[in-house]
């Protein structure tokens, strides 16, 4: 199991980069992303091609027919006032130590 953890902005390369990358993983590994931090806005109806930025809605919606489990931590959900029906996935909210399991069950962990 790989895990990547999406922390940054949707504005971010890392973003593009992380999504792109787990969904590569996805096709042949079981995947995990977790979305924490600002990088829960990244599965957020935000609207970035107003920004000329490319959405991230047609990928995940196609990620989530390969080897791809999403995640969202709970905490940044709540401090951030955003609820599930701000989200254009329906990602499994998890706790903090829930977060912490996955991790530590995964053969490999990337940050982005």
């Amino acid at each position: 199991m790989i895990s990547f953890i999406l922390k940054s902005e949707p504005f971010s390369w890392k973003a593009h980069e992380g999504l792109r990358l787990a969904a590569a993983s996805g096709i042949t590994n079981d995947t995990n992303v977790i979305f924490t931090g600002d990088g829960i806005y990244a599965i957020t109806k935000w609207h970035p091609e107003a920004l000329g930025i490319a959405s991230f809605e047609k990928m995940l919606e196609q990620m989530g027919m390969l080897n791809v489990t999403f995640y969202a931590e709970s905490s940044c959900i709540e401090s951030r006032g955003l609820k599930t029906f701000d989200f254009v996935i329906e990602p499994k909210i998890i706790s903090s130590e829930e977060v912490k399991d996955i991790i530590s069950r995964s053969k490999a962990v990337l940050l982005w």
